[in-house]
């Protein structure tokens, strides 16, 4: 009889561990960037799509999930990818990353952002201390409306949040969420935008500092929209991504626990 129950205990646990690793194996096909941001001075995108980041500046530290990149105020601390790869031209796109803003904040500053080779298509997801959270999307150098979020303006410093923005839905949508709940919606997103050069904690252009003062942690860019409980394996750690090697691809089950 002992036996018997310790074999159903384990044939139940390893259905709820398939589900999650089958639900989330959805995602694996679709993520263009991930930065754990776990180790110094190191932005390699263990997405297989080679989106590796050049660091500068930074510290190491806590994280919401193991650790996390800290950026100072009015220093040029900020990831680069300067060439990349599955982003050219966005239709749909998704950027996701768990953010806390420290004191002091800064007028304005970025989470994530992408620009294109002249800078006249840019998308931008960040934070305006007077407007709350924020983005913007210009598409051939015509300027598009910004979309805030006014009341979460206090709600940002000195916690964690979980911060997405999900644009194309539908062709036009711009979709801003906050810890997994949709908080602001426009429909400026038109057409497709072209992203060559990406940026973690820093302005979308050279004329525009938007530096960020605060921790980083878990960044994600998928190449499409994502439902809502992806949204949530996604805030949850639980995702799959895809290492290449060579002409070999395996796939691996991210889990990983939530502090």
């Amino acid at each position: 009889m002992k036996t018997l129950f310790v074999s159903t205990l384990f044939l139940v646990v390893y259905l709820v561990a398939l589900t999650s690793f089958t639900d989330a194996a959805g995602l694996s096909d679709s993520v263009a960037l991930y930065f754990s941001l776990d180790q110094a001075n190191t932005a390699n995108d263990l997405s297989g799509q080679g989106n590796n980041g050049k660091v500068f500046g930074t510290q190491l530290v806590a994280g919401k999930i193991k650790n996390g990149f800290q950026y100072s105020k009015g220093t040029a601390d900020y990831i680069e990818i300067t060439d990349a790869k599955g982003l050219s031209p966005v239709t749909q796109i998704t950027l996701a990353a768990w953010v806390k803003i420290l004191a002091p904040i800064p007028s304005a500053s970025t989470f994530i952002c992408g620009i294109n080779a002249d800078e006249t298509d840019r998308l931008n997801m960040g934070f305006y201390s007077a407007n709350g959270f924020h983005t913007n999307v210009c598409a051939k150098g015509a300027w598009g409306s910004e979309l805030n979020v006014v009341d979460l303006k206090d709600k940002f410093v000195d916690a964690w949040h979980h911060v997405a923005g999900m644009y194309g839905e539908g062709g036009k949508a711009r979709v801003l969420y906050f810890d997994g709940k949709e908080v602001g919606r426009d429909t400026q997103f038109q057409g497709s935008v072209t992203l060559t050069k990406l940026r973690v904690g820093r302005g979308q252009s050279n004329f525009d500092g938007w530096t960020f003062n605060g921790i980083i942690d878990e960044v994600y860019i998928f190449n499409r929209i994502l439902t809502i409980d992806e949204l949530s394996q996604v805030m949850n750690g639980n995702v799959t991504a895809v290492e290449s090697s060579g002409k070999l691809a395996t796939t691996w089950a991210k889990i990983r626990t939530i502090n």
